[in-house]
Parts: structure tokens; C-alpha cells; sequence
């Protein structure tokens, strides 16, 4: 077996490459496009990177009240338990920001006061639970919490400045909601309560930071995706394309019936291919390093990102092929089938976790936002970085590479199975379940085998 499959490989290898030979032209225009895009984009997309300090001016206690917090008839403070001491020092906080009473709403349970916050506010509501409010003059403690239902801040949740763009917003959700400013002018009146002395000055201001531009915070994703895309079109041209044509012709049935190592030419079909997209995109790559395209990312990291995708991709092009007998209808079937999963990256539900798990794009995507978050974090991507997950709602890097792993075994597996299954005109058609009267002869293969091994030893 090994010697005749030896040579046949080589057979195999020689067709697929003279294939390539005779269309070395169109082949050429292709990925000279392919890079030729790419290259485009990175230069225009390069700008000079400005290092000027952005500093803010600072907000003081008027402008907190006057600018960030509601200020409409229904935008509700709901407080609880109701006391003596709660109502005067809530009455106290009613004057300093200048609202109307009706605009006060008092419970005595702050699990009344919740759901009374949840099903009527219909504005900008807070509420206020007062756990321990001391008697004037007395020592303790000054415990509050306060809630809002236009403000959902998750404990678990790690807040990264990549969603806002610098030098464009000076303030966060926590500022602009009036949460800052409820909670100063609470502090505020509690110690004019206690006629403790009050005689200072608040002044809220952000960090200062380099600017940066919304294309600096996205750049390795755009070109990323935008590498994923035009490698779609260069898979659908040189790989489903061609391997179709052989099923409409023929070939494939023909080598089925000639040689059981037919698997051979789809082995050789796909190691070539394998090396000339590996070539296409480190070059790419270095290209985007050049261009400082990849961040503070390693290239190693993100060498081994775009080769996964690539391998796997091109199994997922191996199933694909299996639902269409006609090139023509695998030019446009193709394509569609290819440009679908990038439709699940546009929302967050269960949807986009089954896609990450069912389609290598998903995966990729996944993988490059995870490296555009330490990019923009201004830190480097290290070895123990792969098990660390870096946003609440994201997947560690070390899963990415794994799902592309597990993907391309999977759609290998399926594609061999759906093969046999959905031969296409002139093949030879299996049962749905015939894997399973494999499964029955190896096992009796095995009991044969073992039955000898045991006679051999008793004699």
C-alpha cells in the first residue's frame, strides 16, 4: 500500500500543479490584487502619529447640576426607609439642586421603592436607600446606596477605553447619567446636616491623553476584516471554483472508479493551495507590520491567528463544495455561503456564541478584537495573555486558536461524511448511516484479531 501510494501522491501532485501552471496568469492577477488592496489601504489608512497632550477643562459643582443631571418633571428620586433624619436630609438635597417636590417619591422598604423604580419610571430615575442615616450631632457612619434604571454598571464587567474615542468625550456614563452629581450633593447636605464645616470645592476632570483617532482604536480589526473578505474571494476563485469543475466534469467519479487513493488528488489539491495562501499572507502581514498595522501585538501571535483561519476556512470551503455539482452555481452559492457568518458579528446574543463555535470567521473576528483591546491598552501581548480574559463578554485567546483547531477537523470530518452521502451525478451513493456498518466490521475485526492473539499466547 505504502509503495503504490507513494508514487500516485506524486502523480497527484504534479496534476494539481501543472493545473496552476496553465492558469498562472489569471492566478497572478488574483493575488496580485489581493495584496495590491491591502497595501492600498494600509498606506492611505497611515497617518503621522501626534503625540499632543489633551487636557480638559475641569467641571465644578454648578456645572454638574446644571448640565448632568435630569432635570424633567418625570425624572424621579425614589429614597427609602422614610425617617425624620432621611426626610430633612433629603429635603435639604431637594433645595440645593432645585427641584420640585413632587419630583420625590418616599417608601418605606427599599424593596418597594425598587420595583415601584422599575415598572412606573418611564425618565432618568434614581433611587436612594438610606442604610444608616446618625442623629444630628452624633458619631457614625453616613451609609447610602444609590441605583438607577437608565444605568446598568455590571460588577463583573472590566471597563477599558476602547469603546470611546479620546480626545472626542472628556466624560463617562457615570458623569453624564447625574450618578456623580446625586452623589456629591448627598455627601454635601449630610454635612451641612451635621453642620460640619463645608467650605470646599469640588472640581471633576478626566485624565489627559494622547489623542487618538477612531482609526488608530480599530485599525488591526479593520484590516483584519478586511483581509478575511478579499481572501473569501480569493478561496471562492482558486480553490471551491476549480474543485467543483472537476466534480461537473467527471474527474472525481472517474478517479473513484480507477484508484482507491483517489483521496490523494484532493490532498495534493489542498497542501498547494495551503502553501500559496500561507506565502500570500505572511507577506501581507509583514506588509501590515511595516505599516504598524498590528499594533504592540507580536507578529508571531497574530501569524499563527491568520494561519488557523486560513486552515480552517479552507476546510470550511471543502464542505461547502459538497452543495453544488455546477461551477456557475457555485460561484454565487459559494460566495453567499462565505459572506454569511459575517452577518452574526453585528449583534451580541446566543446567535453570535453558536456562530463563534460553527464558523472560522466568527472566530477570527473574535480573536482580532481581542488583540485590538490590548493594542489599545498601550500593552504588550505576552505568552500568559492567552488564558486571560480581558472583557467581560469576550473569549480568551487561547479558545480562539482552539475552536479554529476544532473547526477544521470538524468540517474535514463532515465534508468526508457528506461526500459519500451527496456524491453529486454519476457517484456512488451511501446509506445515511453507513459509517455505522464500518463501525460493526472493525469491531469484528478486532474481536477476530484478538481471538488469534489470545489462541497464540495459550499455545
Amino acid at each position: 500500500m505504502a509503495c503504490s501510494c507513494s508514487p500516485l501522491f506524486f502523480v497527484f501532485l504534479r496534476k494539481n500543479l501543472l493545473y496552476l501552471r496553465c492558469n498562472f496568469l489569471p492566478l497572478l492577477c488574483i493575488f496580485t490584487g489581493f495584496i495590491g488592496v491591502l497595501t492600498g489601504y494600509l498606506h492611505w489608512s497611515t497617518k503621522p502619529v501626534q503625540h499632543r497632550l489633551e487636557e480638559f477643562e475641569p467641571k465644578n459643582e454648578i456645572v454638574l447640576k446644571e448640565t448632568y443631571f435630569p432635570g424633567n418633571e418625570l425624572d424621579y428620586i425614589y429614597y427609602a426607609p422614610t425617617s425624620s433624619n432621611v426626610e430633612e436630609i433629603v429635603d435639604l438635597l431637594r433645595l440645593d439642586l432645585g427641584i420640585i417636590p413632587e419630583r420625590l417619591r418616599a417608601y418605606n422598604n427599599s424593596f418597594e421603592m425598587q420595583l415601584d423604580m422599575e415598572q412606573q419610571c418611564r425618565e432618568s430615575c434614581f433611587a436612594i436607600n438610606f442604610n444608616q442615616v446618625p442623629n444630628r450631632g452624633s458619631e457614625g457612619k453616613f451609609q447610602f446606596s444609590l441605583s438607577s434604571n437608565q444605568m446598568r454598571i455590571s460588577p463583573k464587567k472590566r471597563y477599558v477605553n476602547d469603546e470611546e474615542i479620546n480626545h472626542q468625550k472628556d466624560d463617562d456614563d457615570y458623569i453624564r447619567a447625574g450618578f456623580l452629581t446625586l452623589q456629591h450633593i448627598l455627601d454635601k447636605q449630610y454635612m451641612k446636616y451635621q453642620e460640619l464645616d463645608k467650605n470646599y470645592e469640588v472640581l471633576v476632570s478626566s485624565m489627559p491623553n494622547l489623542e487618538v483617532t477612531s482609526m488608530d482604536s480599530h485599525r488591526l480589526i479593520y484590516f483584519g476584516t478586511l483581509c478575511s473578505i478579499l481572501f473569501k474571494v480569493v478561496l471562492l476563485s482558486t480553490f471551491v471554483v476549480p474543485f467543483v469543475e472537476e466534480k461537473q466534469n467527471g474527474l472525481k467519479e472517474f478517479l473513484n472508479l480507477v484508484t482507491p487513493m483517489s483521496f490523494l488528488n484532493g490532498l495534493t489539491f489542498f497542501l498547494i493551495r495551503f502553501v500559496c495562501y500561507i506565502a500570500l499572507i505572511i507577506y501581507v502581514l509583514v506588509v501590515g507590520y511595516v505599516f504598524k498595522a498590528l499594533g504592540l501585538i507580536c507578529f508571531a501571535y497574530v501569524a499563527v491567528l491568520f494561519l488557523l483561519y486560513i486552515l480552517s476556512t479552507m476546510s470550511y470551503a471543502y464542505l461547502i463544495s459538497v452543495c453544488f455539482h455546477s461551477v456557475f452555481y457555485a460561484k454565487i452559492g459559494g460566495l453567499v455561503m462565505l459572506i454569511i457568518p459575517y452577518v452574526f458579528s453585528f449583534v451580541r446574543s446566543w446567535a453570535t456564541s453558536l456562530a463563534f463555535v460553527c464558523f472560522s470567521t466568527n472566530a477570527f473576528l473574535e480573536g482580532l478584537d481581542v488583540f485590538q483591546t490590548f493594542s489599545n491598552k498601550h500593552r504588550e501581548f505576552g505568552a500568559a495573555d492567552l488564558f486571560r480574559e480581558i472583557k467581560y463578554d469576550s473569549y480568551r485567546m487561547f479558545s480562539v486558536y482552539f475552536v479554529l483547531i476544532f473547526q477544521s477537523f470538524l468540517y474535514a470530518l463532515l465534508y468526508n461524511y457528506l461526500g459519500c452521502v451527496y456524491p453529486g451525478p454519476g457517484g456512488l451513493k451511501r446509506p445515511i448511516l453507513f459509517f455505522l456498518d464500518f463501525l460493526y466490521r472493525l469491531r469484528v475485526l478486532m474481536s477476530v484479531i484478538i481471538g488469534h492473539l489470545t489462541v497464540s499466547v495459550t499455545v
